[in-house]
C-alpha cells in the first residue's frame, strides 16, 4: 500500500507546481496519509476481500516452547489459527487437544470418504479430513490469499495432498456449480468470529447461512450424508437463528451439540441430514446435546 500511495501522490504534485501554497496544502494531508500507511504492520497483506495480518500465537504460560501456530487476523479482528493437530503437534502443545476434538468430531460419527468443506480457510478442516481417513476432499475458500497459507504456512500443508481439491470461489456459487454428492459437508467456522446485528448486511457469510443455501447443500448430501455446521455462539440468538433455518430445511433430522473451543459452551455444532437418524454416541466427554 505504501508504494501505491507514493505512486499516486507524487504525480499529483505536478498539478500544483505553479502555487507553493496549493502544493503545501496538498503536501500536509498527503504526509498524514503516508504516515498512516507506514503504521501498517510489515506482516500485513491485502487480499481481494481483507486486510490480512499474520502473527505468531503462543501457548499460555509456555512462550519458551516457541510459536504454537500462526494467527490470521482480517481487518484487525482475529480470524483463524493455523494449528498443527498432528501427533507431534499435540505432544508439543497438549492444549490444542480440545480444538482438535472439535474439528474431528463429525468424522468420528460418520467416517466419511468424500467431504465438502465450506469456508476451508488455511486448511485446519482439510487436515482433519485427511487425518480421519477421507480420500476425496473438496475445500472451498473465497479468499485466495488465505487459501495459499494451506500450501505454504500450515504445518500439515493439507492443500498439497493429492486427495484435496481447493476451489477458490464464493461458497454458495461453488455449491451450486457442483454436480456431485458427499458423505459429509462441513462448515469451517465460516466467518463465525464476528457477531453483528441484522442491520449489518455486508458480510461474506450472509449469503451462505440461508434456507436457500441449506437446501442447495441438502441436495449435495449422499443418501446417508451428514451436514456439520460449527459456530461460535457468543450471543444466544446466533445459534437460535441457525437452528431455525436448518430446521425449516432438514426437519427432525437435526441435532445441536454444545462444546468448547476457547471457553466453556462457546461453540455449537449442528448436525443435520439423513445420517442423523442413525447416529449413536453423539454425546461424549466435552460434547453434550443442547
Amino acid at each position: 500500500p505504501f508504494k501505491w500511495f507514493l505512486c499516486g501522490l507524487i504525480p499529483c504534485a505536478w498539478f500544483f507546481r505553479s502555487s507553493w501554497k496549493m502544493l503545501l496544502f496538498q503536501a500536509l494531508p498527503s504526509t498524514l496519509v503516508v504516515m498512516l500507511v507506514l503504521q501498517t504492520s510489515p506482516t500485513s497483506y491485502w487480499s481481494p476481500y481483507y486486510k490480512i495480518d499474520l502473527s505468531f500465537a503462543y501457548e499460555a504460560g509456555h512462550r519458551e516452547k516457541g510459536p504454537m501456530s500462526y494467527g490470521v487476523s482480517v481487518n484487525d479482528t482475529f480470524h483463524q489459527g493455523m494449528y498443527d493437530f498432528s501427533k507431534e503437534g499435540i505432544a508439543r502443545f497438549p492444549s490444542l487437544q480440545q480444538k482438535k476434538d472439535v474439528y474431528e468430531y463429525p468424522y468420528e460419527l460418520v467416517h466419511p470418504q468424500s467431504v465438502l468443506i465450506i469456508g476451508a480457510g488455511s486448511g485446519n478442516d482439510a487436515s482433519a479430513a485427511l487425518r480421519m481417513g477421507a480420500g476425496d476432499v473438496v475445500a472451498v475458500e473465497i479468499d485466495p490469499f488465505i487459501a495459499s497459507f494451506g500450501y505454504s504456512l500450515h504445518a500439515e500443508q493439507p492443500y498439497k495432498s493429492d486427495k484435496v481439491k481447493v476451489v477458490v470461489n464464493d461458497a454458495r456459487a461453488a455449491v451450486e456449480n457442483l454436480d456431485r454428492k458427499f458423505d459429509l459437508v462441513t462448515f469451517g467456522y465460516l466467518d463465525a468470529h464476528r457477531v453483528f446485528s441484522q442491520f449489518s448486511s455486508v458480510r461474506l457469510d450472509n449469503f451462505i447461512y440461508t434456507e436457500g443455501s441449506f437446501r442447495a447443500i441438502q441436495e449435495r448430501l449422499n443418501p446417508n450424508g451428514l451436514l456439520s455446521l460449527t459456530f461460535f455462539a457468543f450471543r444466544p440468538w446466533v445459534p437460535e437463528r441457525l437452528y431455525a433455518g436448518l430446521a425449516n430445511v432438514f426437519g427432525e433430522d437435526l441435532v445441536a451439540i454444545r462444546t468448547a473451543t476457547y471457553a466453556p459452551d462457546d461453540t455449537v455444532v449442528f448436525l443435520a441430514g439423513p445420517a442423523v437418524r442413525g447416529l449413536k454416541n453423539i454425546e461424549r466427554p466435552g460434547f453434550r446435546t443442547d
